[in-house]
């Protein structure tokens, strides 16, 4: 049985009925026949909301959205969402009064944009912290690549092979530290060139020239920095993943792991810090217009399609926009505004398009029609 979400809406009606189209055209997919999603909707007067917005009052904004939020409770709503991303910007006020039956639609945001939230370092888990001494044992390192090369080669020794004779040189005299095997017994697995090629392991009868220091293996170097997990130029052989924010596109966008992202929406939802810094908890960059071209995008948003408008002299300014955002490093752009969808969508952009209405509505139907 689908349990019930309730919708704080209004913000503007485009907007619901938007949430509305597709939380029923997503159950009914998914139920298939004549299913539609069990909905209830609490609508709030835009203008009121508005006013307050423009005149910095998000406190007496934040009850009104928490009384609607009981209310839909209270109705018998199991699941909660804000039909507008602007007005996340108060949030908290409904999470505190509902708890986690509220969905908030940047977490569903990131969660599609990068599933997994990174560790400190950025890196996948099995090469975290990217130091030479824990890198992943597919590496094939060998432990003596953790010590020193000693700045100067010793004279070469012509007895140390034989049988009998002077006491052969200290390890810690050859090259690559005291760790390293002797040159007739190459380790097998170590990645170390070996130093002649004997058909045994025997030790070598008495007589030949034993080998000099400079046939002797130096010791691995130590990799490079460049050449550390994420870095340009892997080690031959090794099986460490690539950089987490490469694009495979066999594998779809949503696994691609991406940590820099673009963001049209409200000036409040590009300027305020709440939308970035709950992105920021997924490891996600936010990078936004410049100044002008916010203002572009709000203008378009309450001074057009919140009134019902679409200008093709819009469509073709946000294509621009877009495509700034993608020469600043920007490797998809999200459509933070619901009503930015009733405008452009996919094929307007260079961009993958993360399309956070659609989003947060899937969200809400895999928790509606979860098992209990």
């Amino acid at each position: 049985m689908m349990r019930t979400i309730g919708l704080i809406g209004g913000m503007s009606w485009e907007s619901s009925a938007e949430y509305y189209r597709l939380l029923n055209e997503g159950a009914r997919e998914r139920l298939g026949g004549h299913h539609c999603a069990q909905l209830l909707l609490r609508s709030l007067d835009f203008a009121e909301i508005e006013a307050l917005q423009r005149s910095g009052d998000w406190d007496a904004a934040g009850k009104i959205l928490g009384d609607a939020a009981e209310t839909l409770h209270a109705a018998g709503a199991e699941i909660i969402l804000l039909c507008t991303n602007t007005m996340h910007a108060v949030a908290d006020e409904i999470e505190r009064r509902v708890g986690d039956r509220f969905v908030h639609l940047v977490d569903s945001t990131a969660t599609r944009i990068h599933p997994h939230p990174p560790t400190t370092s950025n890196l996948p888990a099995a090469c975290n912290p990217p130091t030479a001494c824990n890198l992943p044992t597919a590496c094939n390192l060998p432990t003596a690549s953790n010590l020193p090369t000693p700045p100067t080669e010793p004279k070469p020794s012509t007895t140390s092979n034989l049988p009998a004779g002077p006491k052969p040189p200290a390890a810690s005299n050859l090259p690559g530290g005291p760790n390293l095997p002797a040159a007739s017994s190459p380790s097998t697995g170590s990645n170390l060139p070996t130093a002649s090629s004997p058909s045994t392991t025997s030790r070598p009868p008495a007589g030949p020239k034993p080998p000099t220091t400079s046939n002797l293996p130096a010791g691995p170097k130590p990799p490079a920095a460049s050449n550390l997990p994420g870095g340009p130029n892997l080690p031959a052989g090794s099986n460490l993943p690539p950089k987490a924010n490469s694009l495979d596109p066999s594998a779809g966008f949503a696994a691609a792991g991406m940590r820099k992202v673009g963001l049209l929406a409200t000036r409040f939802t590009m300027e305020m810090e709440f939308y970035r810094e709950r992105m920021r908890r997924h490891g996600i960059e936010i990078v936004v217009p410049g100044e002008v071209d916010r203002g572009i995008v709000h203008e378009v948003i309450y001074g057009e399609l919140t009134l019902g408008r679409v200008e093709e002299t819009s469509r073709a300014e946000y294509r621009r926009i877009i495509g700034e955002l993608a020469e600043r490093g920007a490797e998809a752009v999200i459509l933070g505004c619901t009503e930015i969808t009733l405008l452009i969508g996919p094929d307007d952009s260079s961009l993958p398009v993360f399309d956070s209405t659609r989003i947060h509505v899937e969200d809400a139907l895999d928790r509606a029609l979860a098992p209990a």
